[in-house]
């Protein structure tokens, strides 16, 4: 399977590439170009690709749908791609080998203000591929317009776990 993106879009022909560049302004030699890739696992608005690469899921046909990531995966890559966040800081990949969420304990919390969700730091127990156990750490924080979420290996100085 081939891939172009555009600024904005994804495309798995050439010619649907340069249609949706009409629409995002992206210069045709500027449309990026993989091949030999395979749609790993799509939702309605992302994609992760067999080259470890996350894409916009908009301007893909509705089919193919493949499911390859477990859904605690799935779930957290989309909790960070519908955010504010633009790659979390543990990284793409790292997401997509989690396989199952052990356990969230909740290690800290700031104070409510307001009606948005507060800033949370949560530590994940995870097993990842290969039946290895990590752990993780997910940081969310609503406001006006909108959320942070990210996960990352390792809590900000200052921050302690003394669940580890």
């Amino acid at each position: 399977m081939e891939r172009y993106r555009t600024r904005r879009y994804v495309a798995l022909t050439w010619a649907d590439a340069l249609r949706l560049a009409v629409l995002d302004g992206t210069p045709a030699e500027k449309i990026l170009y993989a091949s030999d890739v395979a749609l790993t696992h799509r939702t309605e608005w992302w994609a992760w690709w067999s080259d470890l690469k996350m894409t916009t899921a908009i301007g893909l046909p509705q089919a193919p749908q493949p499911q390859g990531l477990a859904s605690d995966a799935a779930q957290l890559m989309s909790e960070v791609w519908e955010s504010d966040v633009i790659e979390p800081e543990c990284g793409w990949p790292l997401l997509a080998e989690v396989r199952q969420i052990l356990n969230r304990t909740v290690i800290w919390r700031a104070d409510q203000r307001g009606q948005y969700q507060p800033e949370t730091w949560e530590r994940l127990r995870v097993v990842l591929e290969a039946d290895r156990e990590a752990i993780l750490y997910r940081v969310g924080q609503g406001y006006e317009d909108g959320y942070y979420c990210d996960v990352t290996r390792d809590l900000p100085s200052g921050l302690t776990d003394l669940g580890r």
